[in-house]
């Protein structure tokens, strides 16, 4: 529905004369999809990522003997993708009148929703059109956990799951808040008030696990912990989010039409490296 000036509350950002700060609420500009992948951009419709299933094999041979001859043995991981798009009116009274300016608040909130619509992709299992997430990715390795996190054991054992693929870098946990809120309750001793989980010295409101960061997300599924090495998962972007406005597309109306479209996939190139720590009441 066009957004006009006898739309509910629209006198909030019609002068009279205010500030121009805006809250959006829990806004999260960045998808958490972005900061715990391999971000990568293309101009191809087609995105393929080369994997190696098997490696040239190496032997010990005596003196004088021949060498085996070996090859390498190939698959790809093939992305193509699909579009995320939203389109809204906002009449040109509005546009003309309003401070803040109502097509920047409603294209930021166009923006935010299209983060929030990434991760709800990226972390879980939606139809298609949407990409592939990873509630729908299988041979992921899974961890248990109690119904009650009373210590990090289930934690580490995923980073030991991840390690055993050679990777000790670029991991990231995410979890859903209350998951989180759980973890960042637990003490270091039975008679300590000191958190367990540690403090990113870059970034001090970042909780850490074992010198990870942990992240947080309301579309991970509640009771499930992501453990996810960076070389593994890649986010593919067509096209960076393209934001645009047209006085002339509802010319009739006299409004301005926003589209944003943004085109994004997902590549998990080796699932078993990627671990799901499940607790017993998920």
């Amino acid at each position: 529905m066009p957004f006009y000036e006898s739309s509910p509350n629209a006198t909030a950002i019609l002068p009279d004369e205010r500030g121009n700060a805006v809250f959006y609420g829990p806004l999260q500009e960045t998808a958490v999809a972005f900061q715990v992948s391999t971000v990568v951009h293309t101009d191809a419709q087609t995105y393929r990522v080369p994997l190696v299933v098997d490696t040239p094999q190496a032997g010990w041979f005596t003196e004088g003997a021949p060498i085996t001859e070996t090859e390498p043995k190939l698959a790809e991981t093939v992305v193509r993708p699909p579009k995320l798009a939203a389109l809204t009116g906002v009449s040109l009274e509005m546009v003309n009148d309003s401070r803040p300016p109502a097509l920047l608040m409603v294209g930021k909130g166009m923006v935010i929703d299209a983060a929030k619509k990434i991760d709800a992709a990226f972390f879980g299992s939606l139809p298609a059109p949407a990409p592939a997430g990873l509630e729908a990715l299988t041979g992921v390795t899974t961890v248990s956990a109690p119904a009650a996190f009373s210590n990090l054991d289930p934690l580490a054992e995923a980073l030991s799951r991840i390690e055993d693929h050679g990777l000790t870098t670029g991991i990231s946990f995410v979890a859903n808040p209350a998951d989180a809120l759980e973890l960042a309750k637990l003490k270091q001793t039975k008679d300590s008030n000191a958190p367990l989980l540690g403090i990113d010295p870059s970034n001090p409101t970042r909780r850490v696990i074992f010198g990870y960061p942990l992240f947080t997300s309301p579309a991970v599924t509640k009771g499930h912990v992501w453990a996810i090495p960076r070389e593994r998962v890649t986010v593919v972007q067509r096209t960076p989010a393209e934001l645009e406005a047209s006085r002339h597309a509802a010319f009739n109306t006299y409004e301005a039409l926003l589209r944003l479209v943004h085109r994004v996939g997902f590549a998990f190139t080796q699932p078993s490296a990627v671990v799901k720590i499940v607790r017993a009441t998920a």
